[in-house]
Order: structure tokens, then sequence, then C-alpha cells
């Protein structure tokens, strides 16, 4: 392909809300004449009179950074998993399900799954996370998480986790520990707002969401650790980065060395929610790829299917003029 795959949504929105062929696609900057006086400018012009000049064709950078191969035109399969397939009947959806339902996903063309948050968490989606290294026991054990990702290669499906890097819950043993407790071992790992270590900073207004102190070198090693451990232990193909405004360039630029180490085709993909121009720094060298928000609420607020050919071609231009 020519180009790299610049945000997800913007790719996904091309191909879905594209107008009919003979729809006009105006870009804001032209200057249009009426169509009579065109047709008779073009009928007096001398076959001897010079031509106009075409404007060269614009240049764009090439990427500091290539998407895998395997996402230039994969499918990729959300999965919330409480909520897709039950297999051993306690009315919750769990791992050894969504293995069980490989076959229909594979059916359906299905080239790689994204899973929300599998880990230890007292919340409904998990991104709330109390133990990293722990499969939460509604879903399974490591072993069935091992199992599903065996048996999705098997297909040529790739599984992708859902990573938290900005804040934990407050329920973590660590944040436990160290609220109250100025003199806690994990006192520096979290982002504290008075010295009796009691209000603290927080995802949003979730305050069972406290945010980890990325300055510290001790968390971000935590984390580098953690996603490592998952892609060597179970296989995964890659991460989908919850809330990456939320966490510094240099750690994201430490992440993808680490991941791309173990395995140079694993995917990066960034939830960036924010305008073009904020995204495009992940983009240059830190993510494969990213959502781009701001294209899927103009589509969404789109009554006409020419007005929003028009639209997205105008912001498509600009995304690529800006890489």
């Amino acid at each position: 392909m020519p180009f790299k795959k610049v945000f997800v949504l913007l790719l996904v929105v091309f191909s879905a809300c594209s107008a009919p062929a003979q729809n006009t696609i105006v870009v804001p900057t032209a200057t249009l004449a009426p169509a009579t006086s065109v047709l008779d400018t073009a009928a007096t012009i001398s076959p001897t009179a010079p031509r106009p000049t075409r404007a060269p064709s614009p240049t764009f950078a090439k990427p500091a950074i290539q998407t895998p191969a395997w996402f230039d035109d994969v499918v990729l399969y959300e999965i919330f998993p409480r909520s897709f397939y039950d297999a051993d009947g306690d009315g919750i959806g769990d791992l050894q399900g969504i293995a069980q339902k490989l076959d229909y996903l594979q059916d359906l063309g299905v080239g790689a799954i994204w899973l929300t948050p599998i880990f230890a968490s007292p919340s409904y989606h998990g991104y709330d996370v109390t133990d990293y290294y722990k499969i939460n026991p509604e879903f399974g054990v490591e072993q069935d998480l091992i199992d599903l990702v065996n048996e999705a290669h098997k297909r040529d499906i790739k599984i992708i986790l859902d990573f938290v890097a900005g804040h934990s819950s407050d329920q973590h043993p660590f944040f436990k520990d160290a609220y109250g407790n100025p003199n806690s071992k994990y006192a520096a790992w979290y982002r504290w707002l008075d010295d009796a270590h009691t209000k603290y900073e927080h995802f949003g207004s979730a305050t069972n969401m406290p945010k980890w102190n990325q300055d510290n070198p001790e968390v971000r090693a935590y984390l580098l650790e953690n996603a490592k451990y998952w892609m060597n232990t179970a296989g995964i193909d890659g991460y989908r980065l919850d809330y990456a405004l939320g966490v510094s360039h240099d750690f994201w630029k430490a992440f993808r060395q680490e991941i791309k180490s173990i395995n140079a085709d694993a995917l990066l993909l960034g939830e960036v929610w924010d305008s073009g121009l904020k995204i495009k720094p992940y983009y240059d060298n830190q993510f494969d790829a990213t959502f781009d928000f701001p294209v899927y609420y103009d589509v969404m607020g789109s009554h006409d299917r020419a007005g929003a050919s028009a639209l997205l071609a105008q912001r498509g231009l600009n995304a690529f003029e800006s890489t």
C-alpha cells in the first residue's frame, strides 16, 4: 500500500461512508467557476495556446515507523468478554467461550480480535486493574488465554489485549498500601495532592482509578515488564493502549521498543482521544495506528452522504499532508 494506515476509524469510515461515484467532492480551498464558463473557456482555447501548468502533486514524508503488514487490510473484531459467550454456564462470558466461537469468527472474515480488559478488576468493564499479572477469575485463568491465542493462531487470527498504563484500581494492593501512608514503599507510585496521601489525581471523575506516577522509574518498569510478560507467556499479537493521552511520549517510545524487540509484527493501537494535530506525534514514532475520533464524530453528525464524502475527503487529505 502507498500509505501506512494513519487512523483506524478514518479508514473504516472511508470505506463505509463513501458517496456514489457521481457525487462531486469539493476541496474547500479550490476556486470553482460556474459550469458554463468552464465549458465556454475550454471551447475557445486555441489548439496552439500553451496549456495551463498543473500544480505538482503533494509529496508526503515517509512515516518514521511502518504498520505491520498484516494490519493493512485485516478485519479487527472487538470483544467485550463478559457478554460474548459463556462456556461454563455461570452467566458470564469467558475466554473459553471465545475460543469455542473462533470458527464462527473465522467464517465472518475476522483476522484479529481485540479483547477489552481481561485482568483482575472489581468493575464490569475492567479498566481499573487490581492485578496486571492475573486474569479476571470470571473469565478464566492464564492457561485459558494461552489456549485461546494458540487456537486463534491456527486459524490465522491475531489476538491483541487492552492495556491500561495511565491508572490502576483504588483496590490495587499498591494503592491500598500507599493510601493515607506517606511512608509506604509505594508512596511514590501514585500522584498525591496532599501530604497525608488521602487526595490524589485520578482518571476524569472516576475516583476509583488513581493515576500512576509515570515520573517514577519503578512504575514505568512495572508496567513495561507486565506488557512484556503477556507477549512472552501467551504469545499475544499486540496491544490496544487505553487513554494514551494520560501517559508520556517517553513512556510510549520505551513501550514500543520493548514490545517490538519481542515481536516486530506486534500491533500497537493507540486510543488518542484528541484532534488530528495532537494525534500525529503518537503516530510518528510510538503507535502503529491510532483511532481518529474527530472523524468518527463528523461522520455520525452528518446526515448527507455527499456532504459526508466531501468532509471525509478533506479530513483525509489534511491527515496525509500532516504526515
